[in-house]
């Protein structure tokens, strides 16, 4: 799955998912994607493909079953298998429920020079 078809996964789900950050301001609930460990396969001495590990993390005020069933529904419907922890961030006085999953991103293409 691309960085593209990942976005889309989220997309329309009535939950605003943003890439890296979300912007200040943003009314709760809401999600942040990121990839956060490449694992790349090497194959002739070549980047093979761009393998991932990704994290969704949800921002609620307290326990939100239906957010949290909504992307849980996203990452199964899209067969993206995922382990789930929650954490109180005390400084922010939200929830967060972190989605840990495993990707591919794809085949490596060349990139054109600039």
């Amino acid at each position: 799955m691309t960085i593209d078809e990942l976005t889309k996964v989220f997309d329309g789900c009535g939950i605003p998912v943003f890439d890296t950050v979300a912007p200040a301001g943003t009314a709760l609930p809401y999600g942040v994607f990121r990839i956060t460990d490449p694992n790349n396969s090497a194959a002739d001495n070549k980047t093979y493909s761009k393998n991932a590990e990704g994290e969704l993390e949800l921002y609620t005020l307290g326990k939100d079953y239906r957010a949290m069933a909504i992307i849980e529904n996203r990452l199964q419907d899209n067969n993206l298998p995922f382990s789930h922890d929650t954490s109180y961030l005390d400084g922010q006085k939200v929830l967060m429920e972190l989605y840990s999953y495993g990707t591919v991103t794809g085949a490596v293409e060349p990139v054109p020079e600039v």
